[in-house]
């Protein structure tokens, strides 16, 4: 009996030492457990903490735009309420004013192209009417000095007109040539005193009798200034008929 009380005893003191040492194991474990959860908490209680701290950035930014956004908004409603009103101001009755300038654009057009027309049609009478009076004085010029000029070096003399036109203008510049050895040229510069002076008489008379007609009297100051006697006495002859 001693023997095996012994061996129990033996066996209760080396489960009892291995029971301890499985506690404290245990304990160990246990230790270690709590410290690597506490460190997984930890580890991942910062990460949401960082993350919520973003989201938190993140919805700040967006609650601002959207304010600045909405602030904006209403602005714009603001001034798209304004602009309305003021169109509706400013075009009132609009399409019965569109017709009345309508009408009197068009009719301003038609009153133009009338003037143009008309503008037109008198200029083309006055340049006809001028190129005839100036084939009759030039006719009647011819036939004055055959009768008056007894030289043979100037065979005729004539007014040559020439036409400047500007945007708003149309003028016209004279000049008297002659006809001398088939050539026409100036006579400014090329005749003698007495030559230029019966052509100076001569072109009055034909102006007188183009433009002055039913005129029985014709006055002339020193006619005959520069003429020798029978040129005085052709262009009496002249004016005598």
């Amino acid at each position: 009996m001693k023997i095996g009380q012994t061996r129990q005893t033996e066996r209760d003191i080396q489960d009892n030492i291995e029971y301890r040492y499985l506690k404290v194991e245990i304990g160990k474990l246990q230790e270690q457990t709590k410290e690597l959860r506490q460190e997984l908490e930890n580890q991942g209680l910062t990460s949401y903490k960082e993350k919520l701290a973003f989201l938190q950035d993140e919805q700040n930014r967006m609650t601002s735009e959207f304010s600045s956004i909405t602030g904006n908004m209403e602005q714009l409603k603001v001034s798209i309420n304004f602009d309305k009103d003021d169109l509706k101001t400013q075009y009132k009755n609009i399409e019965g004013r569109f017709k009345e300038q309508w009408a009197i654009k068009h009719g301003d057009q038609e009153a133009i192209t009338e003037i143009d027309r008309l503008i037109n049609e008198l200029e083309n009478t006055l340049m006809n009417y001028h190129t005839r009076k100036m084939q009759e004085i030039n006719a009647k010029i011819y036939e004055l000095w055959d009768k008056a000029y007894n030289g043979d070096d100037i065979e005729s003399i004539e007014i040559r007109s020439e036409q400047e036109s500007t945007q708003n203008n149309r003028s016209y510049n004279y000049r008297v040539v002659m006809k001398k050895n088939g050539k026409v040229l100036d006579m400014r510069g090329r005749c003698s005193a007495g030559q230029r002076m019966l052509a100076s008489i001569i072109i009055r008379m034909a102006l007188a009798e183009c433009f002055s007609k039913g005129f029985g009297m014709f006055v002339l100051d020193e006619p005959t200034t520069n003429l020798d006697e029978n040129h005085i006495n052709n262009l009496s002859e002249s004016l005598r008929r």
